[in-house]
């Protein structure tokens, strides 16, 4: 599977999840999905296990880059994606952010009402100027995220 569907399968698993009261790891399995393209492969599994093992702290990166919003009225698939390109920018492979916000802004387009891509790019670069200033380009190696989803 392409990273880029990777990444969309990923979307799906944490816009769901934002309807339950459960951790995305709590979600059936790839066997239960109903189709290939929203099967979770390793590095989905690692993007969807970086979120849930830094939740909180993605979440307070998502508020404190909001201007003039509360994280609660963000609608869902745009949190989605927020929460998704973070965890791959700050806990992912290092030097990924301007990768991590393109594919945020596609999955935007793509999922998001009309303007929301602009939205997810401001934000995503404000979040990728404060990582860049202090010295944070990632921390994870490829392999890491595949086992950090695989431990789920």
């Amino acid at each position: 599977m392409k990273r880029r569907d990777s990444r969309e399968a990923a979307l799906a698993a944490l816009f769901s999840a934002s309807f339950l009261d459960e951790p995305v790891t709590e979600l059936p399995g790839p066997d239960a999905l109903p189709d290939e393209s929203t099967q979770l492969d390793d590095f989905a599994q690692g993007l969807v296990g970086l979120f849930e093992a830094h939740r909180d702290d993605i979440d307070r990166e998502i508020e404190h880059n909001l201007k003039d919003w509360r994280i609660q009225r963000l609608p869902r698939v745009s949190l989605a994606i927020l929460r998704l390109a973070i965890a791959e920018m700050l806990y992912g492979e290092a030097g990924m952010h301007s990768i991590a916000i393109n594919e945020a802004v596609e999955l935007a387009k793509k999922y998001g009402g009309d303007d929301d891509y602009q939205f997810i790019n401001g934000v995503l670069g404000s979040v990728a100027r404060e990582a860049v200033a202090s010295g944070d380009t990632g921390t994870s190696a490829p392999q890491d995220m595949a086992q950090t989803g695989e431990a789920r």
